[in-house]
């Protein structure tokens, strides 16, 4: 998997746990009752005035701690 812009929130958190706590230190809520909100990185970034830059960072970023995750296993 690799996490663009347009994955999920549910696709993210079961892949990538860890992605809550980064996306809420930028403000970003992605769970709602302890379930994944619906829609895309780029539909709750975007709705936190984030512009389409800061969440292709947001997005690499993301896709980076998935593959230290994964070198790590």
């Amino acid at each position: 998997m690799t996490i663009t812009k347009d994955t999920t929130i549910r696709e993210l958190l079961l892949a990538l746990p860890a992605a809550s706590s980064y996306l809420m230190k930028h403000g970003i809520t992605c769970l709602t009752g302890g379930a994944p909100k619906w829609g895309t990185i780029t539909d709750l970034a975007s709705k936190k005035g984030y512009s389409g830059e800061e969440i292709i960072k947001f997005a690499g970023d993301l896709d980076t701690m998935l593959k230290i995750k994964r070198q790590n296993k």
